[in-house]
């Protein structure tokens, strides 16, 4: 999805790197995997790993390169919205005015966010996932695919909500929590 959304912006040259020797000359497309990662690579870059951990690792690993958003074209994005570095806005989002989104965050297909929302570095938006107007989420959350969160709602860093769910309160930092309405399920 990634490397699509790059074509969608017509980048010249992109290379694919991976971790997992086995994967080193397999082919994507029309571009060659090389691996293992280089540690002194340079020049733009995007992590198109799903897991908000691993991004925030592989993050810091690499000093020289210089982290770059990408925004598929068919997103509507108001002009005072503001994208952190390394991000990535899929097919279809909708992200409306006041909003700030931090580094390296996923929002994904069809994804809507509101006016005067805060989403945390690292935090992935699943597909289809609407959050109303001034919602805070934190640091690394991952919200799946097809939840909303109601207005006013402060949910805390590292925190999982299952697929489908409706947040109707704020949640704490690093539980897991799902279901209509969204209830705590783990610590």
């Amino acid at each position: 999805m990634v490397i699509d959304v790059a074509e969608q912006n017509r980048f010249a040259q992109m290379s694919i790197y991976d971790d997992n020797i086995e994967k080193n000359h397999l082919k994507y497309r029309h571009y060659t995997v090389h691996a293992p990662t280089p540690t002194d690579l340079e020049g733009d870059a995007i992590i198109s790993i799903g897991s908000n951990r691993i991004r925030k690792r592989i993050s810091g690993d690499y000093p020289r390169l210089k982290w770059k958003s990408l925004i598929h074209p068919s997103a509507y994005i108001a002009p005072d919205v503001k994208i952190g570095e390394g991000t990535v806005v899929m097919a279809g989002v909708i992200i409306q005015p006041g909003t700030v989104i931090g580094n390296h965050c996923i929002i994904n297909t069809g994804a809507r966010i509101d006016h005067d929302c805060i989403i945390g570095d690292y935090s992935h938006l699943a597909p289809g996932v609407s959050l109303a107007g001034t919602v805070t989420i934190g640091e690394g959350t991952l919200i799946g695919i097809g939840s909303c969160v109601v207005p006013n709602v402060c949910i805390g860093k590292w925190v999982i909500i299952g697929a489908g769910s409706v947040v109707i309160e704020g949640l704490p930092n690093e539980v897991t929590a799902y279901g209509n309405p969204c209830r705590i399920k783990n610590r």
